[in-house]
Formats: C-alpha cells, sequence, structure tokens
C-alpha cells in the first residue's frame, strides 16, 4: 500500500512536470505574439539553423534567408571545429538565430522601445539583444541589399559569439567582440573563388591611417565609450584591422596566436592586460610598425596586398 507520503511528493512531481509542459508550450506562443505586434502581414521562415520575421510584401525577406544561411554554414565549416570558434551543432543549440525584418526604422524603435530613443540609426542598422535573444533590422531596400548583408552578419556574430560558442561566461573584450563582428560584417562570396569569411573594408582603413593613432596598445584599451561617442569609426576601423592583422598578415604568421587568445576568453572572459603580448612573444609597441605596414599594404601601398589577397 502506497503511503500518504509518497502520494504527496508523487502529486507534487506531477505538478511540476505539467508546470514545466504548460510554461514550454505557453511562454514561447506569447513571445511570437509579441513580436508580431510588430508587423503588419507577417511571414515565418523556420529551420534548424534560424527562424525569421518579416512582412510578406517585404522583398528584402528572401534575399535575407539566403544571405544568413549562406553566412551560417560557411562559419560551421570554416571555424567551427574545436581548433577555433568550437560551434556546438545546430540540433544542440538551445534555440536558432532569431531575426526580426522590421518595414521601417519605427517599427524599429517601437520594438526596442527607450533603449533606442536616443540613439542615431543608419543605414539598416539594428541590434543584438542578449536578453530578448533577438537579432531586429529594419529593411529599407532603397539602401541596398549589401548595407541589409553587413548589418546582419555583425549582428549575427555578436549573437554567435554569445550564446553559441561554449563558454562559462559570454563576456569578451571590446575588441575582440566588435573586431570580430566588423570583420566577418565584410564576409562576402567572390565569384570564381567562392565565399569570403571576413575581410577588411576600404573606409576603416582609410579611417585607421588618417587617425591620430594606430597603437596596438590603444586599440586594446578601448572603452564602450570609444564605441559609442562620436568619433567611434576609429575604434571599429582599427579593432576590425587587429583581427584581420592577427588572422592574415604575414603569411598568417599570427593565426595561432589569435585563436588561443580567443579561447582563453572563451574560458575566462576578459583577460588580463598583457596576455596578447605574452602569446605573440614581443611588445605591442615593437608590433606596431608591422600593423601599420599591414593596414597601407592592405590599401595597395606595398607588398603585403599582393601575399593576402
Amino acid at each position: 500500500m502506497v503511503s500518504v507520503r509518497v502520494l504527496k511528493i508523487l502529486l507534487v512531481w506531477t505538478a511540476v512536470v505539467v508546470l514545466v509542459v504548460g510554461l514550454s508550450v505557453v511562454l514561447p506562443a506569447l513571445r511570437e505574439q509579441n513580436f508580431l505586434r510588430y508587423f503588419d502581414d507577417s511571414r515565418k521562415i523556420q529551420n534548424d539553423l534560424f527562424t525569421i520575421y518579416h512582412e510578406k510584401d517585404d522583398p528584402a525577406g528572401a534575399a535575407v534567408e539566403g544571405i544568413l544561411r549562406k553566412f551560417l554554414v560557411h562559419l560551421y565549416e570554416a571555424w567551427g571545429g574545436p581548433d577555433r570558434l568550437n560551434l556546438i551543432s545546430p540540433s544542440e543549440l538551445e534555440f536558432p538565430v532569431l531575426v526580426l525584418l522590421f518595414k521601417d526604422e519605427e517599427r524599429l524603435r517601437k520594438y526596442h522601445g527607450p533603449r533606442y530613443l536616443d540613439q542615431i540609426i543608419e543605414f539598416n542598422a539594428g541590434m543584438y539583444e542578449p536578453v530578448a535573444r533577438t537579432i531586429s533590422l529594419y529593411s529599407d531596400t532603397r539602401r541596398g541589399f549589401p548595407e541589409l548583408q553587413r548589418g546582419l552578419y555583425h549582428e549575427t556574430t555578436h549573437m554567435v559569439l554569445d550564446r553559441l560558442v561554449r563558454a562559462r561566461e559570454p563576456a569578451w573584450s571590446l575588441w575582440l567582440n566588435e573586431g570580430l563582428a566588423t570583420y566577418l560584417e565584410s564576409s562576402r562570396a567572390i565569384p570564381g573563388v567562392g565565399f569570403k569569411l571576413g575581410d577588411t573594408k576600404q573606409r576603416y582603413l582609410v579611417s585607421a591611417l588618417g587617425a591620430k593613432s594606430t597603437s596596438l596598445r590603444d586599440v586594446l584599451d578601448f572603452t564602450h565609450a570609444d564605441f559609442t561617442g562620436a568619433d567611434n569609426t576609429r575604434a571599429y576601423a582599427l579593432s576590425s584591422l587587429l583581427v584581420a592583422f592577427l588572422l592574415e598578415a604575414d603569411g598568417r604568421k599570427y593565426q595561432e596566436v589569435f585563436w588561443r587568445y580567443f579561447d582563453a576568453e572563451r574560458e575566462t572572459g576578459p583577460v588580463k592586460s598583457g596576455t596578447l603580448e605574452h602569446l605573440l612573444g614581443e611588445d605591442l609597441e615593437t608590433l606596431t610598425p608591422a600593423f601599420q605596414a599591414f593596414v597601407r599594404a592592405r590599401l595597395g601601398l606595398g607588398e603585403e596586398r599582393n601575399r593576402n589577397g
């Protein structure tokens, strides 16, 4: 005969299971209803890699589906292994990449509310929200698909770093977080060659050469204000160029150093000052001239461009 105590325990566990199952059904539905409030007539694209919400009559919707799939597939193939980003497989994801493609800037601002009231949104800008687990952009096809692609790759990189990489703490040094996102936003298909994952941007090269300083130590010391202030182009430019330098310069001499540094931050969060120098085996001051030469070469002012393409 089952005791009263055992019956009580069974009832409690049954109630807990029912509650958990109920919430797993109700909460996603409520979340989706919240998204749909910002669309007139939405279409949902869903697969194992990502989910996209967009207006049915938005021509950018189908384009974004192809753009995002190509990027994620190549990211997994090129950098997904344990010796690089160590990405988990799509079947293991807690949730897929989720993109809200709003029809205009007004919808984007309404979705983000007070958090975005003071932001200046240029091109097809948007943001990745770690708490909401969404990437949101607005679709202004007058700007052209390249800008939409740029924003999508940038924000998806932030989401990958934060959610898809195995890490105890999803925190990164600002130069690495923004630099890698800015480097990867220039990924593109090259006819006759294939898909190039990451690249340098011409306007950032020019910005770096014109900056008051291109010291590597300055790059590692960038603060949040450097990426949000009026002169934030310098921070994005130099951070992405440092990523490109470490991954591509001098016959990819520093590539393994980059991944070792990345792995250290994946395990502990932002590392202490001097870690990159320790891994490189030389002072940042002695390496800065090589970095500056790399930037000049990418503008066609030296031999480095011919070696790195």
